[in-house]
């Protein structure tokens, strides 16, 4: 226990104090996610395995250099799914969760058929694999499809794995389909200066990052794509670039009547959705 004492007393040493409780937070989620130690045992003072203190010590040393948590226990939580994460893979955001509770929101209850575009971990894909019996994830990154596809198997969900690039496809994609959905890359080079260093020097880069020259390249795809393969009632769902909503919007229309951009709960514009394609069958 004094040991543990002393490793927190230092895991904090220098830390500014608006940074404690995040710092303290990580500490013991970590106890508690890798080393099945809880904060609880930690106030008891039940003893802490001497043997992981040196594997501990290296773990909080990562973190001081940002490398994220998530990639350090191995696993992250989706929308209630246990998921493997390993840094081939992009790591779930809470703003992915509300683009799911939309596309809930809007489908139609019989949605039998649906696509998620970049699927990475498959955090999308498995959530839709819950109620929609015919699901495919699609991702250029073979090391990506082996997240994904173990995943799937750990939660014991039926999906149709996809080894394809967006922008250059090579193979003959799903039609017919009631929802497309996708978070693909989109922030921008000149972004780059904004993010935190634990996502940008840790998390892959082509998931995440598109030139200033081009930066709707994937959605002029994934919308010249909607088009002729969703149903006419379908559903087009993407997550976004808050700061490029309207030149977003004015592609948008170019294949679709009915376009809604919507912000996420930290009222930045997060969400595209689409509907009634103009290109249908062309």
């Amino acid at each position: 226990m004094s040991n543990l004492k002393n490793i927190l007393s230092a895991f904090l040493k220098g830390v500014e104090e608006e940074q404690v409780s995040e710092r303290k937070a990580q500490f013991f989620y970590l106890l508690a996610e890798k080393y099945a130690y809880s904060r609880l045992d930690y106030l008891m003072g039940k003893p802490f395995e001497q043997t992981h203190l040196e594997d501990l010590q290296e773990d909080l040393k990562q973190i001081q250099r940002n490398y994220p948590i998530q990639y350090l226990i191995g696993h992250s939580s989706f929308r209630g799914l246990r998921l493997k994460l390993s840094p081939d893979v992009l790591i779930p955001r809470s703003e992915t969760e509300e683009l799911i509770d939309l596309v809930w929101q809007r489908l139609e209850s019989k949605a039998q058929k649906a696509i998620d575009l970049g699927t990475g971990s498959g955090c999308i894909a498995l959530s839709l694999a819950q109620k929609i019996p015919v699901v495919y994830g699609l991702d250029k990154s073979a090391a990506a499809l082996e997240i994904a596809r173990y995943n799937a198997q750990e939660h014991q969900l039926s999906i149709n794995w996809i080894e394809d690039d967006i922008l250059n496809p090579q193979k003959a994609w799903p039609r017919d389909l009631d929802l497309i959905i996708s978070n693909p890359p989109y922030v921008r080079d000149l972004e780059r200066k904004d993010m935190e260093a634990n996502v940008l020097e840790h998390e892959p880069h082509m998931a995440l990052f598109v030139s200033n020259e081009e930066p709707l390249i994937y959605y002029r795809a994934i919308a010249h794509y909607a088009a002729k393969a969703l149903k006419p009632e379908g559903l087009l769902a993407l997550e976004v670039n808050q700061y490029l909503g309207e030149d977003l919007k004015a592609l948008l229309k170019l294949s679709f009547e009915e376009v809604e951009l919507l912000e996420d709960s930290f009222s930045n514009l997060r969400f595209a959705f689409c509907r009634r394609p103009l290109l249908k069958g062309k």
